[in-house]
């Protein structure tokens, strides 16, 4: 966990409180996921790029935790 950029909930009870954290991690998810896309774009590498751009797409749509570009 020390590397982790995602921070881990301790002592949570209420759900209101879990679900925050969750969005939250997925959000730091989806930053590092344009951060390869941006990256794979850059280098011509169009396979990784759709790959990451569709996986993107497919968890902004439940979670709703998009980030401007």
């Amino acid at each position: 966990m020390k590397l982790s950029s995602i921070q881990e909930d301790k002592d949570v009870h209420d759900g209101t409180t879990c679900v925050k954290g969750v969005l939250k991690g997925y959000q730091t998810i989806i930053e590092l996921q344009r951060e390869l896309l941006s990256l794979a774009s850059d280098a011509d590498d169009e396979g990784t790029a759709a790959q990451a751009g569709d996986y993107i797409r497919e968890q902004e749509k439940p979670s709703g935790c998009s980030t401007p570009t």
